[in-house]
């Protein structure tokens, strides 16, 4: 007996809208590592990470992880911060993409100073230790995990409603979810709100860690089992049921 697990419930709709698939599916939201990404790991590779990249103690740092930078919404993220005029903040793009349109729209945007694009590592949490703030406006994500890994280490996060991701978030709350991921006037509005309020970027920083505290691999291992249990059940209902009499005249 098959049972199709979801990580989203997005993809629950997507199958719906699709393929008419309307029967109810679990989800069980991916686990984070929360030994290698919490606040306390960040924090205490701040100053390493920061100084490493040459970032200044006054800069604010935003930060995008991923590859296919166009479906993580770079373009928009780019033109967002271009409107900003923030001097003090910088835009660290790290993964692995075709950079030559990306550095063209950064110069035409005037944003050279301001955007640096890095390699991906393996301890991608590095990055997030410089970072002040993550963007992750995704056009289309099933569940990016970099945005639920950055709230597990204490950052504020902004996320689209397109991202799975954004299904574990109270929008305001523990971060901020942009609803429609190609409006660049809302989303440099976001950026301006956690650019000029330290205390807010906290706030939302501790909340984001909270929340991310509830999804562990521990979690996810108990839900797998109960649903393995809960199919195992049906099947032995129906193994068990009486079979049907056929009617005789």
């Amino acid at each position: 007996m098959a049972q199709l697990i979801l990580i989203a419930r997005k993809t629950a709709a997507d199958l719906d809208r699709f393929y008419g698939a309307h029967d109810a599916l679990p989800v069980v939201y991916m686990g984070i590592d929360h030994a290698t990404f919490n606040s306390e790991s960040r924090l205490s590779q701040r100053s390493e990470a920061r100084a490493e990249l040459n970032i200044a103690d006054d800069q604010t740092v935003l930060l995008l992880v991923g590859n296919d930078w166009r479906k993580k919404g770079l373009t928009t993220l780019l033109n967002a911060l271009a409107s900003l005029h923030a001097e003090d903040a910088v835009l660290l793009v790290a993964g692995s993409d075709e950079k030559t349109t990306y550095e063209h729209l950064v110069q035409k945007l005037g944003l050279e100073d301001s955007v640096r694009f890095l390699p991906s590592r393996p301890d991608v949490q590095f990055y997030y230790a410089a970072a002040d703030i993550y963007v992750g406006p995704s056009l289309e994500d099933t569940f990016a995990q970099p945005p639920a890994e950055a709230m597990s280490c204490g950052l504020p996060v902004i996320t689209t409603a397109t991202n799975g991701t954004a299904e574990i978030i109270t929008d305001g709350v523990d971060g901020l979810i942009l609803y429609e991921p190609t409006n660049t006037e809302v989303l440099a509005g976001q950026l301006r709100l956690l650019l000029e309020s330290p205390a807010l970027r906290e706030r939302l920083g501790q909340q984001a860690a909270k929340t991310a505290q509830q999804y562990t691999w521990d979690r996810n291992g108990e839900q797998f089992r109960e649903i393995f249990f809960e199919i195992l059940a049906r099947k032995r209902r129906k193994d068990t049921a009486p079979a049907t009499q056929p009617l005789t005249g």
